[in-house]
């Protein structure tokens, strides 16, 4: 970095993040030495344009290179190995920042929501406009194609027990955790389709009676499908999707924290007495 001619030294951070070339430098050995030819390979970059960066990295510590091999010092492990996980969550929220600013996620559990970059690669899901108020496609179709789906949800949609009913008839083995509103709203509603529903052992209901501060969770064979309410309490039906191996696990883990505080519904009547 120049400024007014002299040249100005770069802190350790900005060495290892103010460069997109030295930050993958740092990440590729951070698995082990690596010879350059197979540094610029992977980088896809011009030995002219990685050297400066690679001398940077020598003057600074980070990294050694001898015999055209280069692997990284003692500190620059140590700095690469906290600085991974910083990059990992950044990444995952740059992806979409104003998605992330806009909606609440302070109801994700302490623990959870400090490893929320597990979840990976995701997408955003905007509804058509048929599906504002309505089940979104994508998730309907998630929870016909899955054989095991675990639920959590704080909303009904008006066809969400014609949905259920149907499900209940396949094979498919399902944990429902919701309210107690939703459940007697179900029964109100639609008396002989829960009936049917809670007889046929496929879905399995759970009443948490705490607040479920978010729309909807649910995790099946297809990925982590999740709804989330803006910060000023409206819900636009917009959907998160992942279908990482990471998001399962994070999802799965979610879905436990939510049913061991849930009461399992054996029955009608079990419902009608609750």
């Amino acid at each position: 970095m120049i400024k007014g001619g002299e040249p100005v030294s770069l802190s350790l951070i900005e060495t290892i993040l103010n460069s997109e070339k030295r930050k993958r430098v740092m990440i590729f050995l951070s698995d082990g030495p690596r010879d350059m030819e197979t540094i610029l390979e992977t980088l896809k970059t011009k030995r002219s344009a990685l050297l400066p960066q690679i001398k940077l990295m020598e003057e600074k510590h980070l990294l050694i290179k001898d015999d055209g091999v280069c692997e990284l010092t003692t500190i620059g492990e140590l700095l690469i190995s906290k600085t991974l996980p910083l990059l990992s969550m950044v990444n995952f929220f740059d992806k979409d920042m104003e998605y992330w600013g806009s909606y609440n996620i302070d109801f994700m559990p302490t623990e959870l929501l400090k490893r929320v970059d597990e979840i990976g690669n995701y997408t955003i899901l905007e509804p058509e406009l048929p599906e504002i108020f309505e089940m979104n496609r994508v998730f309907d179709e998630g929870l016909r194609r899955t054989k095991k789906s675990i639920i959590v949800t704080s909303i009904m949609y008006p066809d969400s027990m014609e949905v259920l009913h149907e499900l209940s008839k396949t094979d498919i083995d399902m944990e429902f955790v919701t309210t107690q509103k939703i459940l007697n709203k179900f029964r109100t509603e639609n008396y002989e389709k829960l009936c049917e529903t809670m007889e046929s052992g496929q879905i399995k209901f759970f009443i948490y009676n705490r607040e479920i501060r978010f729309p909807a969770f649910a995790l099946n064979d297809d990925g982590l499908f999740l709804f989330m309410s803006k910060k000023d309490g409206t819900f636009e039906n917009r959907l998160l999707l992942s279908r990482t191996p990471g998001a399962l696990a994070w999802g799965s883990e979610f879905f436990e924290f939510y049913k061991k505080d849930a009461i399992h519904i054996q029955d009608m009547q079990h419902l009608e007495n609750f």
